[in-house]
């Protein structure tokens, strides 16, 4: 009897030191899948890490966000800049001028987290629980909060940040729904979501995927200088028309779907005008992407009635 109550007490202080080991969010070559639902529909977004930034004589990582298949740098926004000190992250943000606190890994239970979004809301939430989950082989801590609204869904988790996503902490919005899908790190998926009903996640024959970065040095970062598109109409229910300033030459136009599935490719595309045929185009939100040379002329979005 004693020999048991030993073994279970060794388990249990081997279980307590490992969920005691901190994991800080991948600094490099990391890409958070997000799935997003609003009064527009739905669509799959990713965020991620590249390159560093100096604001105010501090060096941060830069965060960038796209609608892509894959994570590609040629088709990117700039996002927000983070870094991490002391089991803290904190954020810059493009209209911000100083930094704030994104995620603080260090509160306890009844503990009121503070985040102020980049529109600059103060959103705050007591810590429900804490508890550990099992990340490859690796115990990484989780806070729960409490329940408003729809906040008894989300988690904070070390190493890999919210569930409703990496720059999303607390939010609170209505008639949208934002669900940290996946997590990868030098391209190898390290948190996938499991429990969401009738949505993809990141096992099986997926219609996107959990990518890392692709090599900075192989693609183009900016868009050709003064170039500009319109597309008209917008909704359509037949065909419409992507229409340039600038004289197109063996460009290629490419369209997804919200699931970032490629639809609709052409090639060879020379003038000023393209023409988008419906044809095999379901009604639904799509997302275009025209690039020349390798580098982007223009990205956008549009409806198919």
């Amino acid at each position: 009897m004693r020999k048991l109550i030993l073994i279970v007490l060794l388990l249990a202080m081997q279980i307590t030191n490992k969920a005691q080991s901190y994991y800080p969010l991948p600094d490099s070559n990391a890409v958070w899948t997000l799935f997003h639902y609003g009064q527009t529909g739905s669509e799959i977004q990713k965020f991620g890490i590249s390159g560093d930034t100096i604001i105010n004589s501090i060096t941060y990582k830069k965060i960038y966000w796209c609608f892509d298949y894959n994570f590609n740098l040629a088709n990117l926004y700039y996002k927000a800049a983070i870094r991490q000190i002391n089991k803290k992250v904190y954020v810059v943000y493009p209209t911000h001028t100083s930094e704030s606190i994104l995620y603080d890994f260090t509160l306890t239970i009844n503990d009121t987290a503070k985040v102020i979004s980049q529109s600059g809301f103060l959103y705050s939430y007591k810590v429900a629980s804490i508890d550990s989950i099992n990340i490859s082989g690796h115990y990484h801590k989780r806070w729960k909060f409490n329940s408003a609204s729809f906040h008894d869904e989300e988690y904070w988790i070390e190493g890999i940040g919210s569930t409703f996503g990496l720059l999303l902490p607390l939010w609170t919005g209505s008639d949208n729904c934002f669900n940290l899908l996946c997590a990868s790190k030098d391209s190898s998926v390290i948190y996938q979501y499991l429990d969401m009903p009738n949505m993809p996640t990141c096992t099986g024959n997926l219609p996107y995927d959990c990518d890392g970065l692709l090599n900075p040095a192989s693609v183009r970062e900016q868009f050709i200088e003064n170039t500009k598109t319109i597309i008209f109409p917008n909704p359509f229910s037949n065909s419409a028309i992507i229409k340039t300033n600038n004289e197109l030459y063996d460009a290629t136009l490419k369209v997804y779907d919200i699931l970032g599935q490629e639809m609709l490719m052409l090639a060879h595309l020379n003038g000023q005008e393209i023409k988008i045929i419906k044809d095999n185009l379901n009604s639904g939100n799509y997302y275009y992407h025209l690039t020349q040379n390798g580098s982007l002329v223009s990205k956008g979005k549009f409806i198919v009635e």
